[in-house]
């Protein structure tokens, strides 16, 4: 198990809570409105800087609905404008969460191209099979079975950019204040989830590309500029 790993003791370690306002919790109606997204207050956090033309959906893989989701936003995040890129990113909400993400981001080290089918691995193992969440065999099982070896998924979980990506999931998902998941961030500037929606896919979507659109054209004060 993780737990008899020195490295993965150190980053638990590393990990820490430290959640700002809940900006997820705010509310679905505002002055008599249906208000399908949050405008976000600038933030200074330096692990925000760069994400002005990034669409980032937060995910959790033991999380139904973000499975529900999932396959349903990367064909849509093909649709993007060149200049906008789109990123899936393990919540890293409490210590307990650091094992998906650091699995995550070893096998996007590794084998990228494995990432997708990994992703339905993860959402199939921990919700189908209802393997722990905290033991190492369900990450390597994972990536066996899209035909990762258990010694290069082991290694690529040592390495110091993993580690960097998994302190930088912990760091955003703190930084937005997020208290659920599936949440998607557009530019660092709108948060929104499938719940605002009813967990309606196709009435999500339309939120999404409402967002982007809002974005891409600037808004009330262009963030892509």
């Amino acid at each position: 198990m993780f737990r008899n790993c020195k490295w993965w003791l150190a980053l638990l370690a590393a990990l820490s809570v430290c959640s700002n306002a809940a900006a997820g919790n705010e509310a679905v109606f505002a002055q008599g409105g249906f208000v399908p997204y949050v405008e976000l207050t600038p933030t200074t956090e330096p692990a925000t800087r760069g994400l002005e033309r990034r669409v980032v959906f937060f995910v959790n893989f033991s999380c139904p609905y973000c499975r529900g989701i999932h396959r349903t936003l990367g064909e849509w995040s093909k649709g993007l404008p060149p200049a906008i890129r789109y990123e899936v990113v393990p919540a890293v909400g409490l210590a307990a969460h650091a094992p998906m993400a650091v699995a995550y981001y070893a096998v996007l080290s590794a084998a990228p191209a494995k990432l997708e089918a990994y992703s339905e691995q993860l959402y199939s193992m921990l919700q189908d099979e209802h393997r722990p969440v905290d033991d190492v065999e369900t990450y390597v099982a994972a990536a066996k079975a899209v035909g990762l070896s258990r010694e290069t998924f082991l290694k690529a979980t040592q390495e110091d950019e993993v580690r960097k990506f998994a302190l930088r999931a912990q760091a955003l998902t703190a930084a937005y204040g997020l208290t659920e998941v599936p949440t998607v961030v557009v530019g660092n500037r709108y948060l929104t989830n499938p719940r605002r929606v009813q967990n309606q896919q196709e009435a999500f979507v339309m939120v999404m590309n409402g967002l982007v659109s809002m974005l891409y054209r600037g808004g009330s004060g262009s963030a892509m500029q």
